[in-house]
């Protein structure tokens, strides 16, 4: 979504300019990037433990399944943004979608979205801080905490500045360097991880192990279950649910992507997820084998600390800072419609439904057909006011998780509920009832799959749930 620069408000000197960045430029590799970027962030590092709690067999299923479930997720929404109506001045949201099909419920779903990524922001922060604290005591050889590069707040406060520079960016596109470099980073730790499990001449990922002091009857490496207990497969299926959630940013996608059909839609997520897929898949099964039930919520930890182990951690800081803009991005967007909401008059907050077609047209719409769709304040409209609110609820949001991350050590069960309950809404159910209700006279397989789609998430939601605060 673009919004207007203070150099270009209407009638001034940059209005033309201001026009032609509305337009879509993105291309297909820049969407790609983007997309597998935010399925990928730091979730990997704890896929192994919850790929490990399943058992094997188990655990690759439910990786096939997620993947399958989420790139149908992101086609029904794909889907019904082109039927809801894609302009520049009108582009697509959560938003939009929702208010062609529920419209009381539109304000819910945009502060669940915002909620859940901020969430997943300020875990960022956290996993920055833990990961350059560990990687600077191997580095110092210094462990008692007296010198500043071992303070977690100052890692935090370090990465504050540095996702704020790349924070007030209008487009996502304006982020795929920092999205392939992500990927880069990505690649590099799953071949150290598949290098540990291959068990190459001085890469033993047992040198020097020591039982933590917790649990002293640990052992390096533990049993390698194809399967386990169904409470241990449920207490992690949250994490299986959370690892491919990109749904918040399939909007961007189908509002920049240049010269969008529903084709090259489909191929930047069929891309996406596949990628992700794959390394997942990588790493899982490298971290299993090499430490079966022995593996840690953070597959890092299971490895001796020495300098290419520490080269990892760093990578991982520097993925989820890159990996920030595109969880605060979608929440921006959602707390602009929200404040917008709350500003209008009721004489525009009506809304004339879009008729059932038979297919989904994947033609662009013109701008007297999205005229007739979803009546989004649309972000032009005041320029200086909305630049005011477009940097004020960035600076909001960096200082908002910022002190959140500077005061909590971990988010714990906090992000485990959010990732179970937002990640699913996201990603399950709300796709799904989207599409079901903006293709009610549509008979076909592609509404059978978003019945399935519902009522899958309805069921991972409680059960989920269930087992995160019940689990031993």
């Amino acid at each position: 979504m673009s919004y207007q620069p203070l150099s270009a408000l209407p009638g001034g000197a940059g209005d033309a300019a201001s026009k032609a960045q509305q337009q879509p430029n993105a291309s297909s590799l820049s969407c790609i990037a983007n997309l597998t970027n935010t399925i990928l962030g730091s979730g990997m590092l704890g896929l192994p433990f919850a790929f490990s709690a399943a058992g094997s067999v188990t655990g690759t299923l439910l990786l096939l399944v997620a993947a399958t479930f989420s790139s149908n997720g992101l086609f029904l929404l794909s889907v019904a943004a082109d039927k809801v109506g894609i302009t520049p001045s009108k582009p697509s949201s959560f938003y939009s979608v929702a208010q062609a099909a529920y419209p009381p419920s539109t304000a819910l779903i945009d502060f669940a979205v915002a909620f859940k990524c901020f969430g997943v922001a300020t875990g960022y922060l956290i996993t920055v801080g833990d990961c350059m604290v560990d990687a600077m005591k191997f580095i110092s050889k210094e462990d008692s905490g007296s010198l500043l590069v071992i303070q977690r707040q100052f890692w935090i406060v370090l990465a504050s500045l540095l996702v704020a520079s790349i924070s007030f960016f209008r487009t996502l596109d304006a982020l795929k360097y920092t999205s392939m470099v992500s990927v880069v980073f990505v690649l590099a730790m799953t071949v150290v991880i598949i290098l540990y499990s291959m068990g190459i001449e001085g890469m033993s990922p047992c040198k020097d192990y020591a039982p933590p002091d917790d649990d002293l009857e640990a052992v390096c490496v533990g049993e390698k279950d194809s399967f386990t207990t169904f409470e241990s497969t449920m207490s992690n299926l949250a994490v299986f649910v959370f690892s491919f959630t990109c749904h918040q940013n399939i909007f961007s996608v189908c509002n920049e992507l240049k010269e969008r059909t529903q084709a090259k839609v489909n191929t930047v997520i069929f891309i996406s997820i596949g990628a992700a897929l794959l390394l997942y898949l990588l790493v899982a099964w490298s971290g299993f084998n090499t430490f079966g039930s022995s593996l840690q919520s953070d597959i890092l930890l299971n490895y001796p600390q020495n300098g290419l182990v520490t080269t990892m951690r760093i990578f991982v800081a520097l993925l989820v800072i890159f990996s920030y803009p595109l969880q605060l991005d979608p929440s921006r967007r959602c707390i602009i419609t929200l404040i917008n909401k709350l500003r209008k008059t009721p004489e525009t907050d009506d809304f004339t439904p879009v008729k059932d077609d038979e297919e989904a047209s994947t033609s662009k719409h013109s701008e007297t057909d999205a005229s007739i769709n979803s009546k989004e304040p649309s972000p032009n409209s005041d320029g200086w006011g909305e630049n005011v609110m477009f940097y004020g609820i960035t600076t909001a949001f960096l200082l908002a998780s910022f002190s959140l991350a500077m005061i909590v050590t971990s988010l714990g069960t906090i992000l485990n509920v959010v990732g179970a309950t937002g990640s699913t809404m996201v990603s399950y159910i709300l796709p799904g009832l989207v599409y079901i209700k903006l293709f009610e006279a549509e008979d076909s397989w592609r509404k059978r799959g978003a019945m399935v789609q519902v009522a899958v998430g309805c069921v991972i939601i409680p059960v989920a749930l269930y087992y995160i605060f019940h689990k031993d």
